[in-house]
């Protein structure tokens, strides 16, 4: 596959590409408010596991579905009832796109922005990140992590409405 200089795509340009992708498939799904959003001390918990890149993280029982994506191991999604919260979970190899991680801090910061994200928190540290802020009409909420002598990278994006700021933050915390 070539890009439009005639050079061969790299791996790490094509997976940059395909996050952006799915960050913007999701933010346009946005629609009419959430009613059934439990907040995180009354909800139940599920631990989903992404072998492939060794992430686990604590989802939401109540309230969503599971997309069962198919996107050869690379993570996994739920969506509120109603369509307006998503929740995606998933794994990437950092080295493909950057010499380290903070130059792929960098690169995903830039790939957000070039979608239109106006970033208001971006903490982190040597092994992860936060970007949080707005695009369009939708909060979103991105955290990375990885380990020192690993190369891959273990992500949670949330999207929704601003208005259910308030419902949404107690899971974002919670996980």
């Amino acid at each position: 596959m070539k890009n439009l200089t005639g050079r061969a795509k790299t791996s790490g340009q094509r997976l940059a590409r395909w996050l952006v992708l799915v960050i913007v498939v999701l933010w346009s799904q946005s629609g009419a408010l959430a009613q059934n959003v439990v907040p995180a001390n009354q909800q139940a918990w599920d631990t989903y596991t992404n072998a492939r890149f060794g992430v686990s993280v604590s989802v939401p029982r109540y309230g969503f579905v599971r997309q069962n994506l198919n996107n050869n191991g690379f993570g996994e999604s739920w969506l509120s009832a109603d369509g307006l919260v998503n929740i995606y979970v998933f794994g990437n190899f950092w080295n493909g796109t950057a010499a380290s991680f903070v130059q792929y801090r960098a690169h995903q910061r830039a790939a957000l922005e070039n979608v239109g994200a106006n970033i208001t928190y971006a903490p982190g540290g040597n092994s992860w990140f936060v970007f949080s802020g707005e695009l369009g009409d939708d909060i979103f909420y991105f955290k990375s992590m990885t380990r020192s002598d690993c190369p891959a990278a273990g992500h949670v994006y949330f999207k929704f409405p601003k208005a259910l700021k308030p419902q949404v933050s107690t899971l974002i915390e919670y996980m």
